[in-house]
């Protein structure tokens, strides 16, 4: 079993999402972007979790865990990604 965040290699990670776009058919000409949440910032991977919406839930458990996690990250990293963003646009 594949958790979140542990596992195979992230290269591993990477090959499965390729696969996965390469067979999914364009949408209005534009290709979807498939990214592995494991592997993804925890930033980027709240805002998913936040905005997206899951599709398939074949572990309650490992969902709940991974959502926990990031939750988690993103309360550490936030506070100093706002910084880094207010220092390079000065807002």
């Amino acid at each position: 079993m594949v958790t979140p965040l542990n596992g195979l290699p992230e290269h591993e990670y990477e090959r499965i999402a390729n696969a996965i776009s390469d067979e999914l058919p364009k949408l209005d000409g534009h290709p979807f972007d498939v990214v592995p949440l494991n592997t993804a910032n925890s930033i980027f991977a709240f805002k998913v979790i936040k905005g997206g919406r899951l599709i398939y839930n074949r572990m309650p458990s490992v969902i709940t865990d991974f959502i926990e996690r990031i939750s988690r990250l993103y309360g550490e990293n936030y506070p100093r990604y706002r910084e880094a963003l207010r220092m390079i646009t000065g807002v």
